[in-house]
């Protein structure tokens, strides 16, 4: 899903991706309301113009690693979790 949207991504990291194309996805994080780049969005999700990241102050999400099993996922970069991320963010569009 993914690598439909992005191009290429930086060696170290999974949460440098560059994108090509106009549009991109946004989620929120309703523990603090933080407005992030969806890296992991839904085949309903909204589509948005990429221009809205200068409109709109919007944070990328990082990679996170479990402790216990070892898997990575993208998470809040302020609370380190997806436990409360939300998609389809309506504000915006």
């Amino acid at each position: 899903m993914l690598g439909a949207k992005c191009c290429k991504y930086a060696a170290t990291t999974f949460s440098t991706f560059i994108f090509k194309t106009t549009i991109m996805y946004l989620c929120t994080c309703a523990n603090c309301s933080t407005v992030l780049i969806d890296r992991n969005h839904g085949d309903d999700s909204i589509e948005y113009p990429d221009r809205i990241v200068n409109e709109q102050p919007i944070e990328d999400m990082i990679v996170v690693e479990n402790a216990k099993t070892g898997e990575t996922f993208w998470a809040c970069p302020s609370c380190k979790t997806d436990d409360y991320l939300i998609d389809n963010l309506h504000i915006l569009k």
